[in-house]
């Protein structure tokens, strides 16, 4: 029989409670669920939502720091459970929520474009970590060592190239007596007097030969012969130097233009120095004859012909080391003459006017006078080395 109320009796007891499937639908709904979903403090994770709105699965960004999360296994459908449901609405909806999350059915990825993810940048390790970074890192020595040890053209470039500087140093030690070669080769000095070992300017100096002394014996007869003004200073010095005396001076060829006449005997031609030199020998002293001669091709042809008939002891041509060594041959040989008298020495003016000092040791003749000095080793250390400068090494 019913009882009161209308109701059953079945009804009443606790197996008759209302059923899991209709409650379900009831809660899950889209409007309780969507506002857990959005995280907007980790926007590199995307959603996959269906067409009605319900969350699928979320896609697995890559990570700089912890490793990938395991993708998550289907769950088993929740069973009802009447006693463990709260109370309270609220609580309900959230305990249906993760129920919900649980139990939905997991679908395959969805491709992500790469526009939605930046890729995230790779670090560069230090660049004393790079491979690589050594070799550009390295000194010239260092690359000069690994160029040698590659093969190939290009690693013995390399190997030459690190090792250059330490070659310039050591080359430029060994090279020191070729460059005082070039430079004294660029003052005029010949070859023959450089030598074949590392030059010095001592040992250049030391090669240098001497030059006779001038006859002192009496009637001996020493020629100087050069232009006018030339010849005529030089015998005034070795006048004295020789034992002359005034009485042992004679002028012959050209004379000093414009100057008085000498005193004294002046031989202007061959046949009167053919003359003197016939009774020159019984003199009880020297003589030194100052033979000037012209600027014209005649005036050289008339000293050789005077200097021919003078038959000299010894025989002086004073050169101008300013001019052309070319041009001193020349003249040397013209006044010689085609008899060939045989220079004993030369008197070499102007040797501190000029660059190139060493052209007269190569007349072929020795030098017994540098302006007016004897040729002695200081004279030719001070006369080179003030056209070498630095390089003749000497303080």
């Amino acid at each position: 029989r019913p009882a009161a109320g209308g109701h059953s009796s079945a009804s009443a007891s606790p197996a008759a409670g209302p059923a899991p499937a209709a409650e379900r639908p009831r809660v899950v709904t889209p409007a309780v669920f969507q506002p857990l979903v959005p995280r907007p403090a980790a926007p590199r994770t995307p959603v996959d939502r269906g067409a009605d709105g319900t969350v699928g699965t979320v896609g697995t960004v890559p990570s700089t720091g912890a490793p990938a999360a395991p993708e998550a296994t289907p769950a088993a459908p929740a069973a009802p459970a009447a006693s463990t449901t709260p109370d309270d609405p609220a609580d309900r909806a959230a305990a249906a929520g993760a129920g919900s999350r649980a139990a939905a059915p997991l679908t395959a990825p969805a491709a992500t474009p790469a526009t939605d993810v930046p890729p995230t940048p790779a670090l560069e390790p230090p660049a004393e970590a790079r491979p690589g970074t050594a070799g550009t890192a390295g000194t010239a020595g260092t690359a000069g060592a690994a160029g040698a040890a590659a093969d190939g053209a290009d690693g013995a470039a390399a190997g030459a190239a690190g090792t250059s500087g330490t070659a310039e140093q050591a080359g430029t030690a060994e090279t020191a007596g070729a460059r005082l070669r070039r430079e004294l080769a660029a003052v005029g000095v010949p070859d023959a007097l450089v030598g074949p070992d590392e030059p010095t300017l001592a040992s250049v100096v030391a090669r240098i030969p001497s030059a006779p002394a001038a006859p002192r014996s009496p009637g001996g007869v020493l020629v100087v012969v050069g232009t006018p003004e030339a010849a005529s200073a030089v015998a005034g010095l070795l006048v004295d130097r020789v034992g002359a005396g005034e009485g042992g001076l004679v002028r012959a060829g050209r004379l000093v233009p414009g100057s008085p006449r000498p005193a004294g005997r002046t031989l202007a031609a061959a046949s009167s120095a053919t003359a003197w030199r016939t009774g020159a020998g019984g003199a009880r002293h020297p003589w030194v004859v100052a033979l000037g001669v012209g600027e014209e091709p005649q005036h050289r042809a008339d000293a050789a012909r005077i200097l021919k008939a003078l038959r000299p002891d010894a025989a002086w041509a004073v050169v101008d080391a300013r001019l052309k060594p070319r041009d001193l041959r020349r003249w040397l040989d013209e006044v010689a003459g085609p008899a060939g008298v045989t220079w004993s020495a030369l008197a070499a003016r102007h040797v501190l006017d000029t660059s190139e000092p060493g052209t007269v040791l190569d007349l072929g003749a020795p030098v017994a006078l540098v302006d007016g000095a004897p040729a002695s080793s200081v004279a030719w250390a001070a006369a080179l080395g003030q056209a070498l400068g630095p390089a003749s090494g000497w303080s």
